[in-house]
């Protein structure tokens, strides 16, 4: 997470969550990742979420920006 930007990441073995700041000089938002187990194996459920105040926000998604860092870092 480090690599796609993240800052102040926090994880909560109880809850199985990992939570992060994302700051970009367009971007200001946080990313949530829960962890649980089903049948099948793992499922990872993501939700980011992200200032919409500025006029960057009208040319692009600021969630996909903090989405795509997660995802293109993902190792």
């Amino acid at each position: 997470m480090e690599l796609g930007g993240f800052k102040k990441i926090e994880k909560n073995d109880f809850l199985n969550q990992i939570s992060a700041k994302y700051t970009k000089m367009t971007v200001v938002g946080k990313i949530e990742i829960i962890l649980s187990q089903n049948e099948k194996g793992v499922e990872i459920s993501v939700k980011t979420t992200a200032n919409s105040d500025n006029v960057f926000a009208l040319f692009s998604s600021p969630n996909d920006k903090i989405m795509n860092a997660f995802k293109n870092n993902l190792k």
